[in-house]
C-alpha cells in the first residue's frame, strides 16, 4: 500500500481515471493529457456556447415563473447539460432546451453503460 487514504478507491471502481487515481505517475500523465482542455483560453472559447444554452434555460425558467407553471428542474438542467455537450462535442445542440423533449435523444445513457462494462 502506498500510505495514502483509500477514500479515492470508490472513484476508480471501474478503472483508474484522472480524478481518482492514487498513482501519482498515472495522475500526472492523465492531467498533462487533459490540461489543455481546461486552460483559461479553452474555457473562454467554450463560453459562447454555454451562454447560448444558458439564455435558453433562463428564458424557459422565466416563462415557467411568469405562468406559475410547475416544471421538472432536474430534467431542464439535464437538457442544458446535454445541449452544451452537443455544442462542444458535435458543434450542434441537441435542442432539448427548445423542444423540452427527450424523444429525439441519442442513446447517450446506453453508450455510457456500455463503456463502463468494457
Amino acid at each position: 500500500m502506498d500510505g495514502h487514504s483509500s477514500f479515492y478507491d470508490a472513484f476508480t471502481a471501474l478503472r483508474p481515471n484522472l480524478f481518482g487515481s492514487r498513482d501519482e505517475e498515472v495522475h500526472a500523465a492523465r492531467r498533462k493529457a487533459t490540461s489543455n482542455s481546461f486552460s483559461m483560453q479553452s474555457v473562454l472559447g467554450m463560453e459562447i456556447y454555454i451562454d447560448r444554452c444558458m439564455e435558453l434555460l433562463i428564458a424557459r425558467l422565466d416563462r415557467a415563473a411568469t405562468e406559475h407553471e410547475t416544471i421538472d428542474l432536474k430534467a431542464w438542467i439535464a437538457y442544458f447539460v446535454l445541449d452544451v455537450l452537443g455544442e462542444l462535442a458535435f458543434s450542434k445542440s441537441f435542442d432539448f432546451l427548445k423542444t423540452g423533449s427527450e424523444s429525439d435523444m441519442p442513446p447517450i445513457k446506453q453508450h455510457v453503460r456500455t463503456l463502463h462494462s468494457i
